[in-house]
């Protein structure tokens, strides 16, 4: 639900808002252990960091995606 809100908030411009809700919804992925979230929430991450004009961030992001898809436990 977190993840939704994210993506709404960075449709909508708010790309700071869009970063902390998805930080927040990845938190709670990690420490629920949902690993088939991860790789989902990631890359809305990483997309976020790209409409911020944080190509670092984003190609991070981007990359723990790809590894977090390959890699479920």
């Amino acid at each position: 639900m977190l993840r939704s809100l994210g993506i709404a908030l960075q449709v909508l411009g708010d790309v700071k808002a869009s970063r902390e809700v998805l930080e927040q919804s990845l938190s709670i992925a990690q420490s629920l252990e949902s690993t088939n979230q991860l790789g989902i929430i990631l890359l809305s991450l990483g997309n976020t960091a790209l409409d911020a004009g944080d190509n670092s961030a984003a190609l991070d992001y981007l990359k723990r995606a790809e590894s977090a898809s390959n890699n479920p436990e």
